[in-house]
């Protein structure tokens, strides 16, 4: 009897960290894709990977209603049809949206020239997948902006030797907290950044803690000097 036991709970054990694993690996995606039908088959092919969730809208807006129905999303990918004009900054794609916030951007559209390419991933974006790569390899590059990497199609490496660099280090902070490390070099208080970013106060503070934490750093005024260090 004790045998049976001790086999049931150690298996019991092993069920229990090969869940921790999937719920490590898995990558919620927030799909934003105007055109229905094209947004239920790109989820589809997505959510056919066992470790892939999809989480579908038309427009950023959309999420704040269907939050408490769904997973948190662990990238947003940002889809434009052949055409349409790449985005200059994140912030066109979240609007308002403070819960997206934080949350790395991808933006999957036709092939497009280098420079375009360069200007979209500079502006803060976390990847750029053109239409003509394979699933297989879109969905490699999710997991990776996931782990805090950047996907730069191989196209623009040649051309601009700063994305190789950003696809080999990856981009250690998002857009926000870029934006509030700005501020805080600048002096000012979390009841001003909030103010001027359109924030909650709360909010800002949880970036300040994030931003320290991943700089190692005691205070604001390291916050500011490490970060011109790494410039």
């Amino acid at each position: 009897m004790s045998t049976v036991t001790e086999f049931r709970t150690d298996r019991g054990d092993d069920l229990a960290r090969e869940h921790s694993r999937r719920e490590a690996d898995e990558v919620v995606v927030l799909v934003i894709e105007p055109r229905q039908l094209f947004r239920e088959c790109l989820c589809q092919k997505l959510s056919h990977i066992s470790d892939i969730d999809t989480v579908s809208v038309s427009k950023a807006s959309e999420y704040r209603s269907m939050m408490s129905n769904s997973h948190r999303p662990d990238v947003v990918l940002y889809c434009i049809s052949d055409g349409g004009s790449l985005p200059l900054d994140p912030s066109e794609v979240v609007g308002s949206v403070e819960e997206l916030d934080s949350t790395p951007l991808v933006v999957l559209s036709n092939d497009r020239p280098a420079m375009e390419v360069y200007r979209v991933l500079k502006s803060g974006f976390r990847g750029f997948l053109p239409s003509s790569i394979s699933s297989a390899v879109a969905i490699q590059a999710l997991r990776l902006v996931k782990a805090g990497g950047t996907f730069v199609p191989v196209s623009c490496l040649g051309q601009f030797p700063e994305l190789a660099a950003m696809a080999e280090q990856g981009d250690t902070f998002t857009r926000r907290q870029r934006q509030v490390i700005e501020s805080i070099r600048q002096g000012k208080p979390n009841k001003i950044i909030a103010y001027e970013l359109s924030m909650c106060e709360s909010t800002v503070k949880v970036h300040v803690r994030t931003i320290m934490k991943k700089l190692k750093a005691k205070n604001r005024t390291q916050v500011a000097y490490m970060y011109r260090a790494n410039d």
